[in-house]
């Protein structure tokens, strides 16, 4: 059929939920001889078929009645409904560990031999591979060109670990590389706000992840502003499939090993520059400000904990926000090991 009815620049779809269908993947080989454009609607992790098609649809389930469901579902949408979408809904849970199940997780961890930099960076990373699926969507289909649907992600979290240094880190990270694609990401949402909290039945207090969260609501600027460097992130050193060295960069600013994100206040009077040091040792920024000028004064916060397992709330208090007057603002900062800095100056009248 594809041959007698299949004309270059057509679209062939296919609908496999393991992806491994021989007869669908013959299809798809044969599409590609054609010229054809191909999409599918996969389930599992895609299978054979993931590497075949230009725009895979990955539905995240085992069930193939979930899957049947859900590919009934985005084809509809795709078909009819797109000049009524607003926003799609997004989420995503990176699990320390790799993604298994609790049990399995506590009865059989698996070994971690990644540093703490690659581990954290997860978090961050997969909030990028949402944004680069989309941009792929929006380049290969035209309708998403003059319609643009922005991402709204329902739910996110670093999951199956304590709410202490590691998890705070990568919490961080994350923030940083959504501010970076807000033309994209319209909102995000982390589960749960309960997790934010250490309580009993008479008392409560912000944990690490609550002292991150308002950090950032209290301090962080709204209009973000454009950060450069002259230091690329590098791809993680935990070999890729096969053995093979990674090529792929992890998510970050150009001033790897630090991540650093800045903003103004709504009313343009304060700077912010937040910064991330997910290393073990303190390292030096050299900061230039182009664009403004600063008066000197300001304040500085820093959250950060003597190792990767502490924490902060009732019974913890190892893990600690500061703050501290600044009265120049300096040239070079030094950021603590394990650290998330916050600075904010007032910009020159």
């Amino acid at each position: 059929q594809l041959r007698v009815w299949g004309r270059p620049g057509d679209v062939a779809l296919a609908v496999t939920t393991s992806g491994n269908s021989p007869n669908v993947l013959e299809g798809l080989a044969t599409a590609r001889q054609l010229g054809l454009h191909t999409a599918a609607l996969l389930g599992f992790r895609g299978g054979a078929a993931l590497n075949l098609v230009d725009i895979p649809i990955v539905v995240g389930s085992e069930s193939v009645p979930q899957l049947e469901d859900a590919h009934n579902v985005v084809n509809h949408m795709l078909t009819n409904c797109l000049k009524y979408i607003d926003v799609m809904s997004e989420h995503f849970y990176v699990y320390e560990g790799g993604q298994r199940t609790p049990e399995a997780q506590r009865t059989n961890p698996p070994p971690v031999d990644d540093s703490v930099i690659d581990t954290v960076h997860r978090v961050p990373n997969s909030v990028r591979s949402k944004v680069e699926v989309y941009e792929e969507y929006y380049r290969r289909i035209p309708a998403l060109k003059t319609n643009q649907v922005p991402i709204a992600i329902d739910e996110w979290a670093y999951s199956r670990l304590p709410a202490n240094m590691k998890q705070t880190l990568g919490n961080a990270l994350a923030f940083h590389e959504m501010f970076r694609h807000t033309d994209v990401l319209q909102m995000a949402g982390h589960t749960m706000a309960t997790s934010m909290l250490e309580f009993n039945p008479n008392e409560a207090a912000l944990n690490a992840t609550g002292l991150l969260f308002k950090l950032y609501r209290d301090h962080m600027g709204t209009t973000p502003v454009a950060v450069d460097g002259n230091s690329p992130a590098l791809p993680p050193a935990r070999s890729g499939p096969g053995g093979a060295p990674q090529a792929r960069p992890n998510a970050g600013s150009p001033t790897w090993p630090l991540d650093v994100s800045a903003a103004l206040s709504a009313d343009g009077k304060l700077l912010t520059i937040a910064i991330v040091n997910p290393t073990e040792v303190a390292q030096d920024l050299d900061v230039a400000i182009q664009g403004a000028r600063l008066s000197g004064k300001g304040r500085m916060w820093r959250l950060t904990g003597p190792n990767l397992t502490a924490m902060a709330g009732l019974t913890h208090k190892e893990i600690q926000l500061t703050e501290a007057p600044i009265n120049e603002a300096p040239k070079t900062f030094r950021v603590a090991p394990l650290g998330i800095e916050m600075y904010e100056f007032e910009k020159a009248r």
